[in-house]
């Protein structure tokens, strides 16, 4: 038979066999091909051969997919076609369905056979979470002997609801769920709760997705008008990535299709599908089902597209070859014809890694000119990854976005400015008025709103009594804006029994900011931020019409207001519109399903992110709760991995760039998986100096070339042309301009060493003095040390230092006996409780704080922790406490202080108090430089060696409990040896001045950032 090729136009010529499936009159067919074979296009054309011939019409023919937007973006493109293709004057309907569409139409329809007193409502799944959340706080803990402690947390919740669909899209009734128990008798209470759910689900008239779907299977299974009116309706069925059907989903088709006793003759079905794409086993899919199609559907059909127009010969073999041991397989592409190469490089961080990427983007867009629409980027860690992108692509001019909406949409100021307004309306939430006046639904200024708490102070009353009956002595402006509020306020009471949307849209048009805003909007003043707060109360007000709706036209503000609490208010997500742009699409490996691009970068393959190696089982195993063994899970969570890491690299019809790093822990090696489609261990590129690729990158490299002395004066002038001719040809280019370079104060001929020599310091000139806290800044940012360490331009003491010295003094206090000399300053061994607290009381000065409330948050976080030390931490049984010490290293001098060090056997254990209240993760602990120096020291410092051999370095917080006990963090001897590792280099570093900025850094608390080249504050730097 031939076989489809593409025609140098593009269009899609149709071989015979390709003929065979848009033109099959009768029976079902299984239709299967990998990436790029043409499937989805023949089931497209398939549906238009049906609607437009003889006897068959549009409405006749059912189209099922995957999801919502597939759903819409062919209904389009088909409906297009119909209409002016094929010359259709109009159209009844186009039944391109989602299979929860499908079963939501038929059990609405029919409910009273299901025994729904009502139309049952769909729960979200956010709703879901709300609802099993509160089943769960009215449970009696007897009755959950394992589980009883977590009945109200927030992670069991998670446990369970995951439980809940899964079970429910593997159809496990009764009897499974016994049988599960059987085998696993952990099993048991979750089991019990499940059914008792569903039946308490079923008696509110409230389903979920897997109950939506189990109970339209069961209505056309059970009654035959329904089911004999559903065949005669769809002479044809369409089904696409049929290998991610869930057991619920396949049993729905079986009695939708009519051919489980053979069916009528007239009817067809056919089923595409790729075993090998199969990503959704999270959501019950199971690839192996399409090798019991006959079973399901009978006698059929069975057509293999053997030839890929997407993927080019390397890279096609090479990934067959990766997802199989066995390339010959029926079902698997053997041809392959289109243009998508391969490309895989290993850089030797993250930063150079994500930044090489962006460099080959901006390339292939000036050298070929690919658009960036037709760019793509697939992370598989988007949490420590997406910043530095962003940073990377913003820095080369590359417009992006973000293709996953995941910002919930109350957390929009001007969203939450009104429900702020509705609680305090409605609810008299008083905690919420500092907030919700300095909104500009409001509109106080910061001067009024702190006018106002004086007052409310002064006459010694509440700011809501403030509010409700303002002091005599306000200003004009402070009692104008709470004139405003309380008339928002009484337009919310009296809409508190209206619809929500109602409520809402009262008022909009009654608030004087509501109407500001739509002016702002098209003016060019502030004409983004009030774009940006216009789009999101649109879809606020969509989201309340929806709200309405669901509750049958009922819902009032109130109930909105209990949800959205009780849910986090999932179901709203929210791109925001700068993210929404033209551009490069970042997204995840499961986003890019169905979808292709000409260029398409397969970011952070590194070991632990793909494969994920040990996935989190839960209490539960939501992914394979029916699997046994152990060894059986791994397997199927490595195949799972495998076929996402396929999918991913097999979406680009020109170009794939696969690439790997360290990853953000700078210790994982590339992914075996990487390494097994390049055929063996890959070399990390050397860092070389790349042409500039933008006019500001360009710009800062003539500048250094002008500020170097080593460049010759005609290089240095030919610099200074090619700035010139920067600034007429791009005017808003930064940094090309001399006026912009106010950084640079005064010329300097020569080097100027920034390490300034001390001539009485015992260290040689050629080596470093430093302390861990100096050198740990250094290991986070060059740039962060050479501005604070090196110029000092950070000499401020916080109120987070001040009361981390005092913890710290009373905590040495506690465990060592001051000298003579420390207590004629008054200080004194702290024996008891009672003494530390006096102690803390002596030493907190609530004038350090910005204002009173942190004040008094600090002092009250102070007592607490210190109980905590008091009780839980020992502190008489420390041997050595707040040691000095002084560590030679390669002839380099750290110097440091060790918190505590405590006997353990005839070991010890070093350990450093931390103030926070939030500890660092497992991985910071494992890497850190700090406790690295300190395992050093311990087997260097005689005082300290005499004590024992140190087994574990540990961070303590006393301010964070874990297991009822303060949180610890701990580093094993091998992994201090592994982190001293990168002291050298980081020495090394700083003696030869590199002060460049670390894209990878941790930039949260930094006050440099209006100097560095990273951000778009400090943008104006030279790089």
């Amino acid at each position: 038979m031939s076989m489809s090729a593409r025609g140098e136009g593009g269009g899609l010529q149709l071989g015979e066999l390709e003929q065979s499936v848009i033109g099959k009159d009768r029976g079902p067919l299984l239709l299967l091909g990998g990436p790029g074979t043409g499937k989805s296009t023949l089931l497209e054309e398939r549906f238009v051969s049906l609607a437009t011939a003889e006897g068959c019409s549009p409405d006749r023919v059912l189209y099922l997919v995957a999801n919502r937007s597939t759903k819409i973006a062919l209904q389009e493109r088909i409906t297009r076609r119909l209409l002016f293709d094929h010359g259709m004057d109009a159209l009844v309907e186009v039944p391109i369905y989602t299979w929860h569409g499908l079963a939501n139409h038929l059990v609405t329809r029919h409910y009273e056979a299901l025994g729904y007193p009502e139309p049952p409502v769909l729960l979200t799944s956010p709703e879901q979470w709300g609802d099993v959340r509160d089943a769960l706080a009215k449970e009696q803990e007897v009755n959950w002997p394992n589980y009883g402690g977590l009945l109200r947390t927030h992670g069991f919740v998670d446990e369970v609801v995951d439980f809940f669909i899964r079970a429910g899209q593997k159809l496990m009734g009764e009897e499974q769920l016994m049988a599960l128990v059987a085998s696993r008798p952990e099993y048991s209470e979750i089991a019990n709760f499940y059914l008792k759910h569903r039946n308490r689900l079923r008696q509110g008239s409230r389903v979920d997705y897997p109950t939506l779907l189990e109970d339209a299977t069961w209505l056309i299974a059970t009654h035959d008008e329904i089911r004999e009116s559903l065949h005669q309706r769809f002479l044809h069925i369409l089904v696409d990535d049929a290998q991610e059907l869930a057991l619920v989903q396949q049993r729905f088709l079986r009695f939708v299709s009519g051919f489980l006793d053979g069916g009528p003759a007239e009817r067809s079905l056919v089923v595409a599908a790729d075993p090998d794409s199969t990503v959704e086993t999270f959501r019950g899919a199971d690839p192996t089902w399409i090798d019991s199609f006959s079973k399901d559907f009978g006698p059929h059909e069975r057509v293999v597209l053997e030839t890929s127009y997407r993927l080019g010969p390397d890279l096609g073999t090479r990934a067959v070859a990766f997802i199989s041991d066995s390339a010959e397989e029926e079902f698997r592409t053997k041809h392959f014809s289109g243009g998508s190469a391969l490309d895989i490089r290993r850089y030797v961080s993250m930063a150079s890694e994500l930044d090489g990427v962006a460099r080959e983007l901006r390339l292939a867009h000036l050298r070929d000119g690919a658009a960036y629409e037709d760019m793509a980027i697939l992370l598989t860690t988007p949490g420590p990854m997406l910043p530095p992108l962003e940073r990377a692509l913003g820095y080369l001019e590359i417009p992006y976005s973000v293709s996953v909406p995941d910002r919930p949409l109350d957390r929009e100021p001007a969203v939450r400015a009104f429900t702020n307004l509705a609680r305090f309306a409605l609810d008299g939430e008083a905690e919420l008025l500092p907030e919700l006046l300095r909104a500009p639904l409001v509109g106080m200024a910061e001067q009024q709103s702190r006018e106002l708490e004086r007052a409310a102070r002064f006459e010694g009353i509440s700011l809501k009594e403030a509010v409700v009956a303002p002091p005599s002595d306000l200003s004009a402006v402070t009692r104008e804006s709470l004139e405003e509020l309380r008339r928002l306020r009484d337009i919310v009471v009296a809409n508190k029994d209206a619809r929500a949307d109602v409520a809402f849209w009262a008022v909009w048009e009654q608030a004087r900011y509501y109407r500001e805003l739509t002016g702002l909007a098209f003016s060019e003043h502030l004409a983004s931020s009030a774009n940006r707060d216009l789009d999101a109360l649109v879809v606020f007000a969509r989201a309340l019409g929806r709200f309405v709706e669901r509750r049958r036209g009922s819902g009032t503000i109130s109930e909105y207001l209990e949800a959205i609490g009780r849910a986090d208010f999932g179901a709203d997500p929210w791109l925001p519109p700068e993210r929404r742009g033209r551009g490069v699409q970042i997204l995840s490996f499961h986003a890019a399903k169905g979808r292709e691009w000409k260029i398409v970068a397969v970011t952070g393959c590194f070991e632990g992110a793909l494969p994920k190696g040990r996935r989190a089982q839960g209490m539960f195993d939501p992914y394979f709760p029916e699997e046994p063994s152990a060894v059986g899970r791994a397997k199927k969570n490595e195949m799972e991995d495998r076929r996402v890491f396929f999918l991913g690299i097999t979406r680009a019809t020109e170009r794939c760039i696969v690439t790997a790093s360290p990853g953000p822990s700078r210790r994982s090696r590339p992914s075996r998986f990487l390494e097994e489609l390049a055929g063996g261990e890959l070399e990390a590129q050397e860092i070389v100096e790349l042409p500039p690729l933008t006019f500001s990158e360009a710009a800062a490299r003539y500048r250094r070339s002008l500020g170097s002395v080593e460049e010759s004066p005609a290089e240095r002038v030919a610099a200074l042309s090619a700035i010139a001719e920067i600034c007429k040809v791009s005017p808003e280019c930064i940094g090309a301009h001399p006026e912009e370079w106010w950084w640079r104060w005064d010329w300097t001929e020569g080097a100027v060493s920034l390490r300034l020599q001390d001539p009485t310091d015992k260290v040689p000139a050629d080596k470093l003095r430093t302390s861990y806290s100096r050198i740990s800044n250094y290991d986070n940012c060059g740039l962060q040390y050479l501005c604070s360490v090196v110029l000092g331009l950070d000499p401020e003491t916080s109120h987070n230092m001040a009361f981390g010295t005092w913890i710290h003094q009373i905590f040495e206090d506690c465990e060592k006996e001051p000298s003579d000399e420390q207590k004629a300053t008054g200080r004194r061994w702290l024996t008891n409780t009672q003494m530390v607290i006096d102690r803390f009381e002596e030493l907190f000065d609530g004038s350090v704080f910005p204002n009173k409330a942190i004040a008094r948050q600090f002092h009250k976080d102070g007592l607490a922790m210190l109980d905590r030390y008091v009780r839980f931490l020992k502190p008489s049984e420390a041997v050595l406490a707040e040691h000095k010490f002084e560590l030679d290293f390669r002839g380099h001098l750290i110097t440091g202080r060790i918190d505590r060090v405590d006997r353990k056997a005839q070991n010890i254990v070093v350990s450093d108090y931390k103030t926070s209240r939030n500890p660092i993760f497992m991985n910071e602990a494992q890497e850190s430089l700090q406790l690295a120096i300190y395992y050093q020291a311990a087997v260097s410092d005689p005082e300290i060696v005499k004590h024992g051999a140190p087994i574990s370095m540990q961070f303590i917080y006393p301010g964070h409990m874990s297991y009822g006990k303060p949180s610890r963090r701990t580093q094993t001897v091998d992994q201090a040896k592994e982190a001293l590792e990168r002291l050298p280099a980081l020495i090394e570093g700083v003696l030869s001045e590199d002060f460049r900025p670390n894209p990878e850094a941790d930039c949260k608390w930094c006050r440099f950032k209006p100097l560095c080249p990273l951000w778009p504050e400090g943008k104006e730097l030279s790089p």
